[in-house]
């Protein structure tokens, strides 16, 4: 069971930090790309 959840909660750990840059990155991709079409912050 501890095995299980400590997996789960790293995949969690590890897509939240992925998000976290993706975001940033598509943030500044639209400030370049889109400067019309920027997401609400």
């Amino acid at each position: 069971m501890s095995d299980i959840d400590l997996t789960k909660f790293e995949k969690k750990m590890i897509v939240r930090t992925i998000k976290q840059n993706d975001f940033d990155e598509i943030i500044a991709l639209q400030k370049l790309c889109f400067p019309k079409c920027q997401l609400p912050v």
